[in-house]
């Protein structure tokens, strides 16, 4: 009631199924706090992730942020668990059908009538449109932004940069990585050279990887904040293996 207490609930028989044909009779905070423990107990093996996953696109097309931001939890937690290479096709138009619509409507940029929420979800969610789901037009538009704002910090909005230069990076060549690098070292400004050295984790290809990972024990950055490219690469299954053989090295 209220979502006053601090407990996980593991709801037996049908109550979840209840609950979840009752919403509108939820108050938002009781509405997260049961979606959180969905959450926990599909994470945790106590309740199946297809049951996790069929409240997915309900969830999608929900006004209020909070509730949108347990969708795209359930469905980038997938990645982690269940999507092989075979099946990440599949994801990707799972991901695209559910949120691209809303993606696209929210767009890069930032509106002068954008409220707080708005302004919250745009980087999660187009990130996640953009990298998981594949979509060009996203992809094309992120790349854009990061060059109009190596170019000029001011020219792009802070909200969404850092989830910019992250797209961006996914898919980036040799060109578009030392560009990040160079901009990176030459950076006064903590926040953004923060930016750019999680971009720089992001690099898919594993030459790439391997050359960033090396920056987290250089000298040319304080190791809290290179250290950052590391767990960017430990995120992606594609990078995770050089992150994990650079940990071991190195430790």
């Amino acid at each position: 009631s209220g979502e006053l207490g601090y407990y996980r609930v593991a709801y037996q028989g049908d109550l979840l199924q209840r609950l979840f044909r009752s919403t509108a009779a939820l108050s938002l905070p009781e509405l997260v706090g049961l979606l959180d423990d969905v959450g926990a107990l599909a994470g945790n093996g106590t309740l199946p992730l297809g049951e996790a996953l069929a409240l997915v696109p309900a969830l999608a097309d929900d006004p209020r942020r909070e509730v949108v931001q347990r969708a795209l939890s359930f469905a980038s937690d997938l990645r982690e668990h269940i999507v092989t290479d075979a099946l990440r096709p599949n994801y990707g138009r799972f991901v695209q059908k559910l949120f691209a619509k809303r993606a696209h409507a929210l767009g890069w940029s930032t509106k002068t009538f954008d409220d707080e929420d708005t302004r919250l979800l745009r980087s999660r969610l187009l990130f996640l449109v953009a990298t998981e789901g594949m979509e060009p037009a996203l992809r094309t538009e992120a790349l854009g932004l990061v060059h109009r704002w190596l170019a000029d910090k001011r020219a792009v909005d802070g909200d969404v940069i850092g989830a910019a230069l992250a797209t961006a990076a996914r898919t980036g060549d040799r060109a578009l990585f030392s560009r990040l690098q160079k901009e990176a070292r030459r950076s006064k400004e903590r926040r953004d050279r923060q930016r750019l050295l999680v971009a720089l984790g992001q690099f898919a290809d594993p030459a790439l990887a391997r050359e960033a990972a090396q920056m987290a024990l250089s000298d040319e950055f304080d190791p809290r904040e290179s250290i950052s490219i590391v767990w960017a690469q430990i995120e992606w299954p594609t990078t995770r293996p050089v992150a994990w053989e650079f940990v071991k090295r190195n430790f």
